[in-house]
């Protein structure tokens, strides 16, 4: 909050798997705290701070507070002159073929169809899917869980299956074995892309990233990941950690430019936050209400929809 009474607001649920709780991002927050209230800028947080959730919690909200103090949407602030709707996937996890299926049938509003995968189970729920949905993009998860063989063997059945993406076949730091290797399907890095500092060897085993703000750090760095990764080439999915509309928001503003979303958090929870993001089908779009960073349903929106795009984002750092 500012001397005037305007705040800032984020949500972040860290990175569960590199330690983060609840307990050690307020920690982590706290040791800035002094910082923060004599006016610590964005610029000086991404040094003050390592990527992870408690950066992302604070970016975020500086970046929600500088909106209120400009009196001007934080996606004029990063370029966009306006928003289109979003195509996001819709994520099935690790279920038995047959409620795999079902939820397949039940989500045929939502093209793009993310499928949790682990050693054991794969290629029977990915055919069980594709069987009752010809027309959906599939995207495979396999979190980390493959191994390099495993992989190799699984890729070209993939193909046939018209898999589109494979994201993080194998471990974190255990991947050096995809360099050189030519997958049929693109490979998409999650957990071995944080953030910039990642893309020089991920360019070299992966054919796409997938953005978190969460793992970023947030958004100014997601900002940064996403104009860098599309520099080498690389194809970009913004995605989530789970959360609600309001941890959404910002990744919907990088959505704009992705070739892939992932952000159907509110969908897998029971409960949302006021003002949410809009979901239609597989479409996301503004709230009706305020909910983050001057986002709005009166936004201006063309008509028709453009998913994805080449488009780049400005610096929009701010003091």
């Amino acid at each position: 909050m500012d001397r005037e009474g305007r705040v800032g607001r984020s949500e972040t649920q860290g990175v569960s798997y590199r330690g983060e709780t609840f307990e050690t991002i307020c920690a982590q927050l706290e040791t800035v705290r002094k910082r923060v209230e004599s006016g610590l800028s964005v610029s000086d947080l991404q040094v003050v701070l390592p990527a992870g959730g408690a950066r992302s919690a604070l970016d975020v909200a500086l970046w929600d507070l500088a909106s209120s103090q400009q009196a001007r949407p934080v996606h004029q602030m990063i370029g966009l002159d306006h928003l289109n709707p979003v195509e996001t996937v819709f994520t099935i996890g690790l279920k038995s073929l047959a409620e795999a299926a079902e939820e397949a049938v039940r989500k045929s509003a939502f093209r793009q169809i993310k499928i949790k995968a682990d050693a054991e189970r794969h290629l029977d729920v990915i055919s069980a899917i594709r069987a009752v949905r010809p027309d959906a993009d599939l995207i495979v998860d396999a979190n980390q869980s493959w191994s390099f063989s495993l992989l190799r063997e699984l890729a070209p059945e993939l193909l046939r299956l018209r898999v589109s993406v494979i994201e993080q076949p194998l471990p974190e730091k255990q991947d050096e074995e995809l360099e050189g290797y030519s997958c049929p399907v693109l490979l998409m890095a999650d957990e071995s892309c944080h953030d910039c500092a990642d893309l020089e060897v991920v360019g070299r085993r992966y054919g796409a990233v997938n953005i978190k703000i969460d793992k970023t750090g947030g958004l100014t760095e997601a900002i940064r990941l996403h104009r860098r990764a599309s520099q080498i080439g690389l194809k970009t999915m913004v995605g989530n950690m789970c959360g609600g509309s309001l941890a959404m928001a910002p990744a919907y503003l990088i959505a704009q430019h992705t070739d892939y979303a992932d952000i159907d958090g509110p969908l897998l929870q029971t409960e949302d936050w006021p003002s949410p993001l809009r979901y239609k089908g597989g479409l996301v779009s503004p709230p009706e209400g305020p909910l983050w960073g001057g986002l709005h349903h009166k936004v201006p929106c063309p008509d028709g929809v453009a998913f994805g795009g080449s488009g780049r984002f400005e610096d929009g750092s701010h003091e």
